[in-house]
């Protein structure tokens, strides 16, 4: 079963993985599997306590459910005490029936080109709530209309990527500056739709530091973030947001995962909105202590703007957020994301 197993792998590396950051090694047996984090390359401001990893695991969990039905194999999971490493344990099923996402797992990409303004709200409401596999509970919809508290919400949460210097540099570490094209471990400028103006400006503050701090105190890079935030906004015809399931990452990391392969393979582009909700989540959750205090205070007063713009009940936590639409022109090849070879993170 070796072999079988490392064909799953293969299909399934192109899981979700912050800034292409691969935080996962895998040790194949016989008939099992480990999962091992790997601290270095998870490292990053939007991962304090690895809340992110432990959604990244349930992305990958859900792959490797999804694609080992093809081989009519089902599998049964210990995630350790860390809720980042685990072991699976692959069993044969007799006519076990092939998930219909199956054929999908590796077209599910993050699209950030603007999407079109039009959208069939019927049609992707049908999708989410009919659908016996995802848990409609936990989904939520929302069809940008411009509406104001929606604008300042995202224009001041997008700031941080901005102006806290730690998640700035954390960002741009992963960013290849002079690989214009598909790269295995971070991301090319294509990657993440920088126009060839901007990667020229991030490229020297990245390389000289205390420009970047000049043009934060000029205020120049909030009027950057704000600009961007708005031109995203002006393309995003409807916002999904996902509430946290049975107080369990890694669960609600499979349910994220579901949805967003299931809405690319019916022709959807999805871009996660990590700022809007992750680092307000880790705040709340004792994780956010590094975070500066002007967002820790802009969170503490919009504690549930989230909640309300979603109808999203008090009892319930947004830990994920999509922004959704249809982009008429195929996705560039230029712009897609490769990973590491499979000999590189097994052994």
């Amino acid at each position: 079963m070796r072999n079988v197993i490392c064909e799953i792998l293969e299909k399934c590396r192109f899981y979700p993985s912050g800034d292409n950051c691969q935080p996962f090694n895998f040790k194949i047996h016989d008939d099992s599997l480990e999962i091992i984090h790997v601290e270095d390359r998870a490292a990053h401001s939007f991962n304090p306590k690895n809340i992110s990893s432990k959604l990244t695991l349930g992305f990958l969990l859900e792959a490797i459910s999804i694609v080992a039905s093809e081989y009519q194999l089902q599998y049964f999971v210990d995630i350790k005490e860390n809720g980042v490493d685990a072991t699976i344990n692959f069993f044969p099923v007799k006519n076990l029936i092939t998930d219909p996402l199956s054929p999908y797992v590796k077209n599910r990409i993050t699209d950030r080109r603007l999407y079109d303004t039009e959208l069939n709200w019927q049609h992707l409401k049908n999708l989410i709530y009919n659908n016996n596999a995802l848990q409609p509970k936990n989904i939520y919809l929302l069809k940008n209309e411009q509406q104001t508290e929606l604008k300042d919400y995202l224009i001041e949460a997008d700031k941080i990527v901005w102006l806290w210097s730690q998640a700035f540099f954390d960002i741009t570490k992963m960013i290849k500056f002079n690989e214009q094209s598909i790269v295995k471990l971070g991301l090319s400028p294509k990657n993440i739709g920088l126009k060839p103006s901007d990667v020229l400006a991030t490229k020297i503050m990245v390389r000289f530091r205390p420009l970047y701090y000049i043009l934060k105190t000029l205020g120049f890079l909030s009027v950057v973030s704000k600009n961007n935030t708005l031109k995203t906004l002006d393309h995003s015809p409807a916002f999904i947001l996902i509430t946290l399931r049975n107080k369990d990452l890694a669960s609600t990391g499979r349910d994220i995962y579901r949805l967003w392969t299931l809405l690319c393979a019916q022709g959807y582009s999805l871009q996660p909105m990590s700022a809007a909700v992750l680092p307000p989540y880790c705040f709340f959750n004792g994780a956010g202590n590094d975070i500066p205090t002007k967002f820790q205070d802009f969170y503490a007063e919009h504690q549930w703007t989230l909640n309300k713009l979603f109808k999203v009940n008090k009892s319930q936590t947004p830990i994920f957020m999509f922004r959704v639409g249809r982009v008429n022109q195929s996705f560039p090849p230029e712009n897609s994301i490769s990973r590491l070879d499979l000999k590189d993170l097994a052994a």
